[in-house]
């Protein structure tokens, strides 16, 4: 029991550094600033939500990532890419949901 207890541990950490070793180091980046009333009419969002997502952006996918580039992926790829990142960041599917619009919503203010 001891030993199986030692790999799963071992496997939680190694999934850890691999997870977030292919990403450039947050704090040379500049968290994007808050959503505001314009970026939430543009995105036909509430502006609740979008806020939300912000926050679950800089509190956990920012951990590991830098800003994205919102012309790398459509919208349908960021709609696969945010569930899929959800399950690293150990983030719930309304979390997910909100850090969606927030990055949609992100791309419509920036003109993509």
């Amino acid at each position: 029991m001891k030993k199986l207890n030692y790999l799963l541990g071992a496997y939680v950490i190694m999934s850890g550094f691999i997870a977030c070793s292919h990403v450039v180091a947050p704090t040379k980046n500049k968290l994007p600033e808050l959503p505001n009333a314009r970026m939430a009419l543009l995105a036909d969002e509430k502006l609740s939500t979008l806020q939300a997502g912000h926050g679950v952006f800089a509190r956990q996918c920012f951990q590991c990532h830098a800003q994205p580039d919102m012309d790398k992926y459509s919208d349908s790829e960021w709609s696969t890419i945010a569930p899929t990142m959800s399950k690293h960041a150990g983030i719930s599917k309304k979390e997910s949901e909100q850090v969606l619009a927030y990055l949609l919503a992100r791309k419509r203010l920036e003109g993509h």
